[in-house]
């Protein structure tokens, strides 16, 4: 490319095989690191290089916040609904936050040594103690603390990435706890 300036500092490019005639009259040809170094863009007062600088951060500021978003949806998701098979019961049961609320409110209503009919995550059914259920309460908080606990590794590997292009191509494998590119 070449650059010209006019006597108001109007910055003109043209492709560089562009023909003499075509090139506006009364402009002064400029270097590259002088078209650079121009403030061409007077209402803000920054240079190319500053205005592609901020450009650049905050794209990279939206891949991150993307990435974490879908992050925080991942875990919220696995929070909301997941099952484990219950060491307690030897049963499939939901963990998530309604299945929690549930489990609380039935400890609440039982009276010890009395049992309830509870609701497996395959819909079947099975009777349970008090025992029974604050034993399941244990085992849903403790696999909702391991997505929390998931969640914050991955957020620190989000954080320490340092480039667009690597957010870019990274995927969020929470299964396994890493980031993929």
């Amino acid at each position: 490319m070449r650059y010209f300036k006019d006597e108001n500092n109007s910055i003109f490019a043209y492709n560089d095989n562009v023909k003499q005639e075509v090139i506006k009259p009364n402009l002064t040809e400029i270097t590259t690191d002088e078209y650079k170094s121009f403030k061409v863009f007077k209402v803000f007062d920054k240079t190319i290089e500053e205005v592609q600088e901020e450009l650049d951060n905050k794209k990279f500021n939206s891949l991150q916040t993307n990435l974490l978003n879908e992050l925080k949806k991942i875990a919220n998701d696995k929070l909301t609904q997941s099952t484990i098979n219950s060491e307690t019961i030897s049963e499939d049961i939901d963990v998530g936050r309604i299945a929690l609320d549930n489990i609380n409110n039935l400890i609440d209503i039982l009276a010890d040594g009395e049992t309830i009919n509870f609701r497996l995550a395959d819909n079947s059914f099975k009777e349970l103690s008090k025992d029974d259920l604050i034993g399941i309460k244990k085992e849903c908080v403790l696999t909702g603390n391991q997505v929390y606990q998931t969640k914050w590794k991955l957020e620190e590997d989000i954080k320490a990435i340092t480039s667009s292009d690597e957010l870019e191509a990274t995927k969020i494998d929470f299964e396994n706890q890493t980031l993929t590119n």
